[in-house]
This record gives structure tokens, C-alpha cells and sequence, in this order.
């Protein structure tokens, strides 16, 4: 698949199989999301079995099923356009993660308060 393919089929996702990412998927992840961090200056992390995240009420308002992986995108408030850039890099990840053949959503204001104030994006 290619961009274009991508970003034609790309669309959210809210229920998910109960299976792990594979660690070739995971691998090709975390190495985009390292190019990312260096070219944004942000610190956006993959986190890989996590019930725990999305076990909110509002997470369950939203009907998510089995949303155990996301990324995190992190930002120092000290960055200026730090929303630009977490939006940018964010749907540059969330791309790569659809030409992989994973299903994504973007989530804003449904995670755990215990993990502290992010934007989170579930790969």
C-alpha cells in the first residue's frame, strides 16, 4: 500500500482484535516514532498492552474494545507549537501504522488522568 492508499482507506477504528501487534509491526513503530522525536523535538512513546489506559468511563462512553496499544504524544509545554507538530507527526504515524495494515483512532481526553496530561493516538 502506498500513501495516497493510505490516505484514502484510512478511517477510525473504535473495536479491536484481541491479539498483539506483532513485533515486526512494533519494531517498524518505534523506529518511525524515533525519526519523529528527532525531527519534532517531541518525546512521542509506543506503549504495548495497557488495558489499564482506556479502562475510564469516558473511554468506555467512547466504545472502545481492546484498545490495549496507543502512542503517546508528548510535548514539553516550553515547545511553542507543540499541538502543530504532535498533529503532524501524529498523522505521519498514523499513516505508516495504516500502510502496515493496523487500525487507528485518534483520542483526545479519554485516557487515564494517572498517566498524566497527553494526547493519545491507539496503533
Amino acid at each position: 500500500m502506498d500513501l495516497k492508499e493510505a490516505i484514502r482507506l484510512r478511517h477510525s477504528v473504535r473495536q479491536y482484535k484481541d491479539e498483539p501487534i506483532s513485533e515486526e509491526h512494533v519494531s517498524r513503530l518505534n523506529e518511525i516514532i524515533k525519526q519523529c522525536n528527532i525531527q519534532s523535538g517531541l518525546n512521542m512513546q509506543l506503549v504495548c498492552n495497557d488495558p489499564e489506559c482506556f479502562d475510564v468511563f469516558l473511554a468506555h462512553y467512547g466504545k472502545f474494545e481492546n484498545a490495549v496499544n496507543y502512542i503517546a504524544l508528548i510535548a514539553k509545554k516550553s515547545i511553542d507549537n507543540r499541538e502543530e507538530l504532535a498533529g503532524y507527526f501524529g498523522q505521519k504515524i498514523v499513516l505508516e501504522a495504516q500502510m502496515m495494515g493496523l487500525n487507528t483512532c485518534w483520542v483526545a481526553g479519554t485516557y487515564g488522568k494517572k498517566r498524566g496530561n497527553l494526547i493519545f493516538q491507539r496503533a
